[in-house]
């Protein structure tokens, strides 16, 4: 009887250890969710609402193909879904839609527009281990999380040795002034400029402190002319070159050169009057003319939207295919485990395919391009990884 027994209980016993081992195997798989959810708080009101609303459009554009191709994750179907908040590019309300997103159980975020809002999320974001990607551009803001943040562009350390080196190689720049924007993005991007143009043995003339809602005077252009400048870099806004040149027109002062940072680089400032000897611009976001895909990109995103993108929506399209692929690779949807994977490997995007990220959260290749007002548009002039 104990044998016959003992021969019946043993595939009993053996069943509910298959059970058990199942069960702990089950604890151990990747994490998938359903739906990957990703914030996009960019600020959709005020006068960056154009900006906040371009990155938003991609994202959504993105996930829209993702769910009709029926993405899958370790074998699993899943379902993309973008969650947008307006962070309105007020400080308070900042840490009001970065605090709800982290509480919302998403599983990674593309935003915030500008550095100043930024960084104030950075903490909130990295206290989650959220994925953090972003296209602004202060050098400091992936030095601030738990290594978690992502730039999707060149810092303003890099376009800092663009604006320098552009200027003394390509424009033999002898008398050099800066217009420099009050607020902290003109002064940290004139800090990196001071020092790559002090490796080069050159210093500015003169450098001219505007406020960031306020035109340049009649006074600056009127200084810039009697020191015979050849050269004027403005660390601002789209309202600085504008009304710097109208001002210089103003004291007839045309016979100089305006190479503009990013900030500036809009198709308002393109396509006003440019009474100067020539305009330039750099920026880290690539026009979508220099990119294989790009026509294809825009004909899409026109097809959706019924308008042309106004900056860099094909940014924040690459960040969601670029999550995707990685969540992908690292059959998991989990935060720590997506990070791990965007340091180790090169994501496949669609349209700007050369999106690696390095150890500390910066691009691999961080291209900066120069482009030059002409005829209403801004045409490319180079573009370089080596300043």
């Amino acid at each position: 009887m104990n044998s016959i027994f003992g021969r019946a209980i043993r595939p009993v016993l053996l069943g509910a250890a298959i059970v058990g081992l199942s069960a702990a195997l089950g604890g151990c798989q990747p994490s998938v969710p359903d739906t990957v959810r990703i914030g996009v708080p960019v600020t959709l009101s005020g006068p960056n609402a154009s900006r906040g609303q371009d990155l938003l459009n991609g994202a959504l554009l993105a996930a829209e193909e993702l769910n009709s191709a029926q993405f899958k994750i370790h074998g699993k179907v899943v379902k993309f879904e973008i969650v947008p908040k307006d962070d309105k590019g007020d400080p308070a309300t900042v840490k009001k839609v970065a605090q709800e997103l982290a509480d919302d159980n998403i599983q990674a975020v593309i935003g915030h527009v500008n550095s100043q809002q930024t960084q104030l999320a950075v903490p909130i974001y990295a206290s989650k281990n959220l994925p953090h990607l972003f296209t602004s551009t202060n050098k400091n803001l992936t030095t601030m999380g738990g290594g978690n943040t992502f730039r999707l562009v060149a810092n303003d350390q890099v376009q800092a040795q663009a604006l320098a080196g552009f200027a003394l190689d390509s424009l033999n720049a002898e008398r050099m002034v800066a217009v420099v924007e009050a607020g902290e993005y003109g002064q940290d991007l004139y800090t990196d400029l001071a020092a790559a143009l002090k490796k080069r043995n050159k210093t500015p003339l003169a450098r001219f402190d505007v406020d960031g809602k306020q035109p340049v005077g009649d006074a600056v252009a009127a200084k810039i002319k009697e020191l015979h400048a050849d050269v004027v870099m403005v660390l601002g806004r789209e309202g600085h070159v504008l009304s710097l040149m109208d001002k210089l027109k103003a004291v007839q002062y045309t016979s100089v050169t305006v190479l503009a940072a990013n900030g500036a680089k809009t198709s308002r400032v393109s396509r006003s009057e440019v009474p100067v000897r020539a305009l330039f611009a750099t920026t880290s976001t690539v026009e979508l003319s220099e990119l294989a895909t790009g026509r294809e990109f825009l004909a899409r995103f026109q097809a959706k939207y019924r308008s042309e993108p106004v900056w860099g929506a094909h940014y924040a399209y690459d960040a969601v295919y670029l999550l995707a692929d990685v969540m992908r690779r690292a059959e998991s949807a989990d935060g720590k485990a997506v990070i791990a994977k965007l340091k180790q490997i090169e994501p496949n995007t669609r349209v700007n395919y050369q999106m690696r990220f390095a150890a500390n959260g910066e691009q691999t290749y961080p291209a900066i391009g120069v482009y030059k007002a002409e005829h209403g548009v801004w045409v490319p002039q180079m573009r370089s990884t080596n300043w």
